[in-house]
């Protein structure tokens, strides 16, 4: 929300206008061009967020909005006016109050090595309110990306998703609404210019979401929207108002009946999960036309859903998910989007019967690590011959109840899972069961959580410790003697999950997570899987949470495509 020092403006101008009169009657002229700048300047240094939309960094403290007001009495043209430049000094100062700076202008690359690699967020800055940041990961490379608000109203923008294509869809308040709703579609390249509005809505049609590239420079998304009765639709959009089609809309009485899971299945070609009230929750798929929007395949056979979920593209054409055809229970699938091409693939005897997969992690190299209900660790190509428990053949060192799997480079993949006594250790496997071992024990009751790959061959994740009964950032490249604390946290406890959970990587060696260290609120931090390099990233906010739980808090990488 905008601090109360935007009323300062107006206030400002009445008392300039008793300034005048005061030298009028002292024989003394106050040039009205003198006046304007004066003006000028001070809605700039107190209220840049609403009268300096293009300038650069503003006032960055007190003492330079001292010298401002200085420069301007300075140009008083009478040397009788001395006492009405100290008044003016003294009173522009008292009306001042802190000034912080923002920058107007998404930043220009602080290296070359990380010039194309960004991540946008949401930042709530005290003059401006909550609108789009972007980051590099450097101090010098963060900055507001665009202000999208008008007025007292900020844009508060959500669900960022990178396209693959230099450019992230996301929504946000437009200026235009009277309240939260509707939201509306934005598309950003990351630059202020190329931040824009995509659409105005039809009013009816509400909250879009759920933004899935399908890889040919289009993108799908959802809405809601109420005729009657709850409906929600289903769209593609090339990030242009005529390019924004809708391709059908879905009855929607309940939330079993949204469209979701959305997952690009090969260049052009969607998938989907949605109840159309015929066929029950199946699986659909859609070519960006409106002829092309179909159900795949109905794996009951009538009006019960099979239910579809974690819906994992493996390879060009393929997509693993669990679903229940109401005859083996729970099992894993794998389809290229025709009936025919869609098949069960561990369902190969009788012991198998709901098998209850969970954690599917696509590795990268046309294969995916997922568990079972009963702790098992699976494997599977997207045959069924080639799906197969993943297990040492004497049973030893046995990982059970795996969890986390997070490729780290080199076809090896990290991962949290407990011993046959129990306790929890940090693995390593290369995909065989001869490269599967131990790393190190790290906390023999707590799991490593929200692992993420660095992109330089490190992990960093989040590991609680009891004795001490708080968080701490550890590193690993896969070794045991790689695998070390970097920093502890003690604010943090088990209750910020959500937080943890949100830590995000650049892909660039940097990693990105919000934390409150009890003197700055909740701010963007960085850390490079060293002590030293893990630090705040900019403090955002001088009075209170540049990201407050309402906002939420969602770091989306993404490539910036550099010009020519």
């Amino acid at each position: 929300m905008l601090r109360n020092q935007e009323r300062h403006p107006r206030r400002v101008t009445g008392f300039l206008l008793v300034v005048a009169a005061r030298a009028r009657r002292c024989r003394q002229a106050l040039s009205p061009a003198m006046i304007l700048a004066g003006l000028t300047r001070r809605k700039a240094g107190g209220n840049g967020a609403r009268y300096n939309m293009q300038g650069s960094t503003l006032a960055p403290d007190r003492a330079a909005t001292a010298h401002q007001t200085a420069e301007f009495t300075m140009k008083l043209v009478s040397p009788s006016a001395l006492v009405l430049r100290a008044s003016l000094v003294t009173a522009f100062m008292a009306l001042s109050g802190p000034v912080h700076a923002v920058d107007r202008t998404a930043p220009a690359p602080a290296s070359a090595e990380n010039s194309s690699q960004r991540v946008i967020f949401t930042a709530c800055h005290d003059n401006i309110g909550c609108e789009p940041w972007i980051t590099d990961g450097t101090r010098a490379g963060t900055g507001l990306l665009r202000r999208l608000g008008r007025g007292e109203r900020d844009s508060r923008p959500g669900a960022y998703t990178d396209l693959g294509d230099g450019r992230v869809a996301f929504n946000a308040n437009p200026p235009f609404a009277a309240s939260s709703f509707p939201r509306a579609p934005y598309i950003t390249d990351g630059t202020r210019p190329g931040t824009e509005l995509v659409w105005r809505m039809p009013s009816r049609h509400n909250s879009p979401g759920l933004f899935t590239a399908t890889g040919d420079g289009r993108y799908v998304f959802r809405t809601s929207f109420y005729r009657n009765r709850w409906m929600q639709a289903v769209w593609v959009s090339d990030g242009t108002r005529d390019g924004t089609i809708l391709l059908r809309s879905f009855d929607a009485p309940t939330s079993a009946h949204y469209p979701g899971s959305f997952t690009q299945l090969r260049s052009g070609v969607v998938l989907f999960v949605v109840n159309d009230g015929r066929r029950g929750r199946e699986i659909w798929g859609t070519d960006g036309t409106r002829a092309g929007t179909r159900p795949v395949i109905n794996l009951t056979g009538d009006s019960n859903n099979s239910s579809p979920n974690r819906l994992t593209r493996i390879a060009e054409g393929l997509v693993v998910f669990v679903a229940d055809d109401g005859v083996h229970g729970e099992q894993l699938w794998a389809t290229d989007g025709t009936r025919q091409g869609t098949t069960m693939l561990t369902q190969h005897d009788a012991e198998a019967s709901d098998l209850r997969p969970a954690h599917i992690t696509a590795l990268g190299d046309g294969q995916a690590m997922f568990t079972t209900g009963d702790g098992e660790l699976w494997i599977t190509d997207g045959t069924a011959a080639g799906t197969r428990i993943f297990t040492d053949p004497e049973h030893r060192r046995r990982p059970r109840n795996p969890a986390g799997f997070t490729p780290i480079g080199d076809g090896r993949v990290l991962f949290s899972a407990e011993l046959p006594s129990g306790e929890i250790r940090l693995w390593v496997t290369d995909g065989t069961a001869e490269g599967t071992q131990v790393v190190r024990r790290v906390e023999a009751h707590y799991r490593a959580e929200h692992m993420r790959a660095l992109g330089d061959g490190r992990v960093v994740f989040w590991q609680y410790h009891e004795s001490h009964q708080h968080y701490a950032l550890w590193v690993s490249d896969g070794t045991r003697e790689g695998t070390r604390r970097v920093r502890r946290f003690p604010e943090l406890s088990w209750i910020h999950d959500d937080l943890r959970a949100s830590m995000t990587s650049l892909g660039n060696g940097l990693a990105l997570f919000p934390y409150d260290n009890g003197r700055m609120g909740w701010e963007p931090w960085v850390t490079d899987g060293t002590g030293p390099g893990t630090r705040v990233l900019r403090n955002i906010s001088r009075t209170g949470h540049s990201m407050p739980s309402d906002v939420g808090f969602q770091f989306t990488p993404f490539r910036m495509v550099q010009p020519d």
